[in-house]
């Protein structure tokens, strides 16, 4: 069992820093070795086991997220077991077809079934969550040719050919078979050989609003916020009350004490349809009122929607059902909160319907200042402008606000204090 011990350490690490990425490629060329000469249940066992090391490692982050959802400190065996139930359900679900897989194809070179059988696991996780942070190929989101290859052939082959390519050399070096190398060097030529492309970035009148926790006390936009910008955007959670009568889609204009005015606005808030309690993205036209909606969709599980019988404390959100988009400042936004940000689906939904800009509006506050999960968000998020080709803007309640280009790569990014924005020259 060392072996897959071995094999998850590097995987999860390969999460934890950008430099460290190879160590994703090592990680899954270590699995055949791993599984040479493993008999019975020991492979499906080992990968499990695997698979709930490098969860462990890369969401470490799970036991600050455990406690920051608590008035008091609770004790430590219970922030153990919120973790651990965390991890290990994460281990079931990416994990639970290679080891399935495992058994069945126990005769068959593990680099025909083990690539198939982990993106299988990853979709299966990020259908039954909406939860991916910890993806394979979240790992590799600075490196320029899986961005370029992602921006060609999209997620899914992307992440078949780079397990096919560790695998099958994984495989060739474990039984000292030069040919069995042969894919991985078909697909090392070919990222080398991937074109680049001009990127376009986000318009420079854009505004990203980063640490906002004066927003509750009169959404007036920061002295920082020049006056050239015309769309500010602000995070998840930034206003505090709850406003009734807001429908999905366009809307008759609506004003509510204490909306910012003089520009337009993309902004969380909650909000009370006919369906029950949204989180929702409002955009609030110059006069300082409301002339669009879209609530959230993909819920948090636990944490906004039931899952394995959990579920939230307080009033269950209803998720919204609309196509995501809405009109500001001349642009068609994609708006996303929060989780959405990993929700791939959403994302080329919003792109089929005209979307040309992505909007992360964040609140982070659930990663308690782990820089490494705050990291990871904005990984998803460069990742997310690559694979669909548009850039994007993220603003952040407790994280990190930042502009992306339609490259995927993060042309500048603020962790400053609260009520400053950030603009697409870098300037705050």
């Amino acid at each position: 069992m060392i072996r897959f011990i071995l094999a998850g350490i590097a995987l999860g690490a390969a999460h934890l820093d950008p430099r460290l990425s190879l160590l994703a490629w090592i990680g899954a060329g270590a699995l055949p070795w791993a599984l040479q000469g493993a008999r019975g249940f020991c492979p499906a066992l080992g990968l499990l086991l695997g698979g709930m090391v490098a969860h462990s490692l890369a969401l470490h982050w799970f036991l600050l997220t455990a406690l920051s959802y608590q008035d008091t400190r609770p004790p430590l065996p219970a922030v153990l077991a919120v973790a651990l139930a965390g991890w290990s359900t994460c281990a079931l679900m990416v994990w639970g077809p290679a080891a399935l897989a495992a058994i069945i194809c126990r005769r068959v070179s593990p680099s025909l079934w083990l690539p198939a059988a982990m993106a299988i696991g990853e979709a299966l996780r990020a259908a039954l969550t909406g939860f991916s942070q910890d993806d394979y190929l979240c790992s590799q989101w600075r490196i320029e040719q899986i961005l370029r290859c992602l921006a060609h052939i999209g997620w899914t082959p992307t992440l078949l050919l780079l397990l096919c390519a560790c695998t099958s050399l994984g495989e060739a070096i474990t039984r000292r078979s030069g040919w069995r190398a042969l894919p991985a060097s078909v697909v090392l030529i070919m990222l080398g050989a991937l074109p680049g492309r001009v990127p376009s970035k986000p318009s420079p009148d854009i505004g990203a609003v980063v640490a906002a926790a004066s927003a509750e006390s009169g959404m007036v936009p920061p002295p920082s916020a020049s006056s050239h910008i015309r769309l500010l955007i602000w995070p998840e959670g930034a206003f505090s009350d709850r406003i009734p009568g807001i429908e999905e889609g366009p809307l008759l204009p609506l004003c509510w004490p204490g909306l910012p005015f003089g520009r337009e606005h993309l902004l969380g808030a909650l909000t009370r349809s006919q369906a029950g309690l949204q989180n929702s993205v409002l955009h609030v036209g110059p006069d300082g009122c409301i002339d669009a909606a879209r609530a959230k969709s993909t819920l948090a599980p636990v944490g906004e929607r039931r899952f394995a019988g959990l579920g939230p404390l307080g009033e269950k959100f209803v998720p919204g059902r609309r196509v995501p988009l809405i009109q500001a400042a001349g642009r068609k936004i994609i708006p996303l909160l929060c989780i959405e940000v990993f929700d791939r689906a959403l994302v080329a939904l919003g792109r089929r319907h005209g979307g040309d800009m992505i909007a992360v509006l964040a609140s982070d506050l659930a990663y308690a200042d782990s820089e490494i999960a705050i990291r990871q968000s904005l990984a998803a998020l460069a990742l997310r402008s690559a694979e669909a080709g548009l850039p994007s803007v993220r603003a952040s309640l407790g994280g990190v606000a930042a502009f992306i280009d339609a490259g995927g790569h993060v042309l500048c990014s603020s962790m400053s204090a609260m009520g400053d924005v950030l603009t697409c020259d870098g300037g705050i």
